[in-house]
């Protein structure tokens, strides 16, 4: 958070959001998460470089002719391919890496811990901004939490219950850590786990903990009612 840092990303979402040649490729909040995610995500932008959660939000959203809005995340990568949109507001970097494959003169920017809604320390932080959109005369509020917390159990009646414990530790092994961060998922470490830690098998039980440890987090898991 030094002035150069602060500087370079005021420059980065001044070009985004407040160039009025630059023209936004964004996602519906009503069918597709990744809309109101991506809203978060400027939200936050303006709120940790411009001390405004609405000042960046209003200039893209308050602007008709800022964006383009299609029902999907995919669906904007030919507004992209045919140079109608510069840029495409996601959250998840877990598109952008395979997209970024397939449309090779494209590039991803990943965005500070802070803003990119994908650190669980930063779960308060997230938690002060949240977005309302009107579509058709229905107006819904979305809160501003992590966009995906991948979940995986093993149920009781499991045909294979250790070729599962195997899988869950090659998921926690260095292999499957670098694994799942070049594919734009970030580890949960340790494991959380929201239902009965009693019944986690004994050789993961190193790699989880309860919730009730981590209290801070029981917003983002299911309810365990």
């Amino acid at each position: 958070m030094s002035a150069q840092y602060n500087e370079t990303w005021q420059k980065i979402w001044q070009i985004i959001a407040l160039n009025p040649n630059t023209v936004v490729g964004v996602s519906n909040p009503f069918t597709d998460p990744s809309g109101y995610q991506a809203q978060c995500v400027v939200k936050l932008a303006g709120l940790a470089f411009f001390n405004n959660a609405s000042y960046l939000y209003d200039a893209i959203y308050g602007n008709p002719s800022k964006y383009m809005m299609r029902n999907t995340e995919i669906d904007l990568l030919t507004l992209m391919a045919s140079g109608q949109v510069d840029f495409i507001l996601s959250a998840y970097e877990s598109n952008a890496i395979p997209q970024t494959q397939t449309y090779h003169n494209t590039v991803f920017i990943t965005l500070p811990p802070f803003i990119n809604l994908g650190d669980l320390s930063y779960v308060d932080y997230y938690h002060q901004v949240s977005v309302t959109w009107t579509e058709n005369g229905v107006t819904k509020t979305f809160a501003c939490n992590p966009p995906v917390v991948y979940t995986i159990t093993i149920p009781f009646q499991a045909p294979n219950k250790q070729a599962a414990e195997y899988f869950l530790l090659l998921l926690y092994s260095p292999i499957g850590q670098k694994i799942l961060k070049e594919y734009g998922i970030q580890p949960i470490v340790p494991g959380i786990v929201y239902g009965n830690y009693s019944a986690v098998p004994n050789a993961i039980k190193p790699f989880v903990a309860p919730l009730s440890q981590y209290p801070q987090y029981a917003s983002i898991f299911p309810s365990q009612g």
